[in-house]
């Protein structure tokens, strides 16, 4: 008996697994009752369930550059253009925890004013975009199923403990450790990636941003819980900030998997290619006012034009549970889930 091999995968393909549905479906009820017993009726406001902590949100200027090659060309990026955009820097954990602790630091862009319909179809004529950005280069979880795996133990003790020191768990551990360990000491001189890939046209992309005077590293955590803020707006009240954005190519289905975002997509198989310059001005972002305009943002990946369509398990998982408990968590707090159009509507 001849045994016939699976085709090898195809660039800027999605592979799904068979019971993909049914792990979404049980992550999504996790991460709901998570939710709703950590904020019960009377406990106010309900915060996200992820990257609940935030050190600032920022406003910004997000500029497409000009003279692009061609297959950047897409979507946002068709032509250059300036747009307003706001950027949330946060904590992943799932509680509001000190700055010192081991955690995994998020960079959130919303860019405003993009023409064009929308991907998610309650928001369809929204005009934003958002990409959403970690303080590492690998997403931890291999597989949806390892994902739920994940969901379940972190959903039951807050922590990722006893996941990770199952057999069989050394990848999930490392890239975890190296994430949250990480030395950053101001989240606006640190660079970030997706992490997963998406969509850029008919290719498959990841994105990353990095600080366009380079990465700093030096310097010691302040005492403060709160350090990283007070390290933002210690530096915006001098000085700007700014970061290349940039795209990378999926060029080998293979060695850069689109289905297994903890295989990392090595620079020397393809470069990073600069397509936006953020500029981050000279601003006081965390009075109390701003802080709450922030709180009642809601950051999706889903945010999106066609052209860039988030791709592979863990974006379609987000898809259903970002929205739900976004969804949950404005209902609760009595706020409306629109999004933002421009910062006329939040004047300093």
């Amino acid at each position: 008996m001849t045994t016939t091999s699976a085709p090898p995968p195809e660039l800027g393909q999605e592979y799904p697994a068979p019971d993909e549905a049914a792990h979404t479906e049980e992550i999504l009820k996790l991460f709901t009752g998570m939710t709703e017993r950590k904020y019960p009726p009377g406990v106010r406001p309900m915060r996200r369930d992820a990257h609940t902590k935030a050190h600032g949100c920022v406003k910004a200027e997000f500029t497409v550059l000009a003279d692009l090659p061609d297959r950047a060309r897409v979507g946002l990026f068709k032509r250059p253009a300036t747009y307003q955009a706001w950027i949330r820097y946060s904590s992943a954990f799932s509680s509001i925890a000190s700055d010192r602790d081991i955690d995994v630091r998020g960079m959130a862009v919303k860019v405003m004013g993009v023409e064009g319909e929308k991907l998610l179809e309650r928001e369809r004529l929204e005009k934003t975009q958002d990409f959403l950005l970690i303080n590492h280069h690998v997403f931890f979880s291999p597989s949806t199923k390892e994902y739920l795996e994940f969901s379940r133990e972190y959903v039951k003790n807050e922590s990722t403990i006893r996941y990770l020191l199952r057999p069989g768990r050394w990848r999930q551990l490392m890239i975890l450790y190296r994430a949250g360990r990480g030395d950053i000491v101001n989240p606006l001189t640190t660079r970030y990636w997706s992490s997963v890939p998406f969509k850029h046209g008919p290719a498959a992309v990841k994105y990353s941003a990095a600080p366009c005077d380079g990465i700093v590293r030096k310097g010691k955590p302040g005492p403060s819980p709160n350090f990283l803020r007070e390290a933002m707006a210690a530096h915006l009240r001098e000085r700007d900030a700014c970061f290349d954005f940039m795209v990378q190519f999926q060029t080998d289905a293979v060695k850069m998997p689109v289905e297994d975002p903890s295989i990392e997509w090595e620079e020397r198989l393809s470069p990073f290619i600069p397509v936006a310059r953020i500029r981050i001005p000279r601003q006081v972002f965390d009075s109390e006012r701003r802080m709450e305009y922030a709180e009642n943002l809601s950051f999706t990946p889903w945010h999106c034009l066609p052209e860039h369509r988030p791709i592979g398990g863990v974006n379609r998982i987000r898809k259903t549970v970002y929205e739900h408990i976004s969804t949950l968590r404005h209902t609760a707090n009595g706020v409306p889930r629109r999004e933002p159009a421009s910062f006329d509507e939040f004047p300093d």
